[in-house]
């Protein structure tokens, strides 16, 4: 949910008329005076001023083994390009992973494409270091 909060000057009075404003300016905040982080964007004479914040990105999902879709195939240390899924949905973050000999044999065989959904660890949880090591079989 994006927080929007309605600044007026330092020495404004907060009044019913003041609220009313705010509520008309969907804010569900008012603050006196300009918040320092904000002082090189809005001025004293903007004021007042509804300002929304931005909602901050969601945080990568913790990694362990993850389930991950085969997007494309490089050449080059990391050769697998996933989507890691969580709850059969992607979730929007890519990696470049490295393959088991036991993957590489079955994608060289053609048992692999891309598209297949597979099993991917990754050691301490860390994005650089995922490793394909099985395809999964869907059942969904």
């Amino acid at each position: 949910m994006t927080r929007r909060i309605y600044i007026v000057s330092k020495d404004t009075e907060i009044t019913q008329e003041v609220i009313d404003a705010a509520i008309a300016a969907t804010c569900s905040e008012i603050v006196k005076g300009i918040p320092p982080i904000l002082s090189s964007n809005i001025t004293e004479d903007m004021l007042p001023y509804a300002y929304e914040e931005p909602t901050p990105p969601p945080p990568p999902p913790s990694l362990c083994i993850r389930m991950a879709k085969l997007l494309a195939v490089n050449a080059g240390v990391r050769p697998a390009h996933v989507e890691v899924y969580m709850d059969l949905a992607p979730t929007g973050f890519e990696y470049d992973c490295y393959v088991s000999e036991t993957v590489f044999n079955e994608y060289t065989a053609g048992h692999i494409v891309v598209g297949n959904f597979l099993l991917v660890e990754f050691v301490d949880d860390r994005a650089d270091a995922g490793c394909v090591f099985a395809k999964v079989h869907k059942t969904w």
